[in-house]
């Protein structure tokens, strides 16, 4: 439980990060911010192993670049459910799914790095 709350908090950081340094990203607070990190999870936790599914047969073919599309398609279905996080172009959406898949990949690393320190 813990693991899970760290995780929320260093998302809502990094999405709070990319909303200064990507133009059109916008979030009004702190507050919408872990909204949007809530939402994002939960969207990519119910729709986006559907997705993956449905584009399997694209993605190696693209050489996995068809991911980042479907990360900035997930991106853009949490912001249409939350009004204070928004988009206003398809590019902001493409590098914010991008930094935050690099952040999340950068997460998952250091976790299997400390089970392997541990065992």
């Amino acid at each position: 439980m813990l693991s899970f709350m760290v995780n929320i908090f260093l998302s809502t950081f990094v999405l709070l990060l990319i909303a200064r340094i990507v133009p059109g990203l916008e979030i009004n607070n702190i507050g919408s911010a872990l909204i949007s990190c809530l939402m994002i999870g939960l969207v990519n936790f119910l729709i986006r192993p559907m997705i993956l599914l449905l584009t399997l047969p694209v993605t190696p073919l693209t050489v996995g670049f068809f991911t980042f599309i479907i990360n900035a398609l997930i991106l853009n279905l949490a912001t249409g459910l939350i009004d204070e996080f928004g988009l206003r172009s398809w590019s902001a959406s493409l590098l914010g799914a991008f930094i935050l898949t690099l952040f999340r990949l950068f997460l998952d690393t250091l976790r299997s790095d400390r089970r392997k320190l541990i065992s």
